[in-house]
């Protein structure tokens, strides 16, 4: 009788810890899953978003504020609009990134 009894409790136990094996298993799945999400999303945050900044800074340097009916300010401008509707999209990108972080 003990004997069953230790055999029934030891396989009891054995399927708790395999239960919670396979728990721990998807958990730790589930996290990489997240932070592969978070490296993508830093990526495209530093360097996508980056260049767009960087573009509309340099492209703002060049205008005259000297000569504000100057044909090259227009120019200029007209960049400045290109690379700040990239820049959103890029902020769209990020955000439908974001939202896929937690399923």
């Amino acid at each position: 009788i003990i004997t069953i009894k230790l055999r029934s409790n030891y396989e009891r136990e054995k399927n708790i810890v395999k239960t919670r094996t396979q728990q721990v298993a998807a958990r730790w799945a589930r996290i990489s899953e997240q932070n592969e999400k978070l490296r993508d999303i830093a990526w495209v945050q530093s360097h996508k978003v980056r260049a767009q900044v960087a573009t509309i800074l340099g492209l703002a340097e060049l205008i005259s504020a000297d000569k504000p009916n100057d044909a090259a300010n227009a120019e200029v401008l007209n960049g400045i609009k290109t690379a700040a509707r990239n820049l959103d999209d890029v902020i769209h990108e990020i955000n439908k990134m974001t939202e896929t972080v937690g399923d």
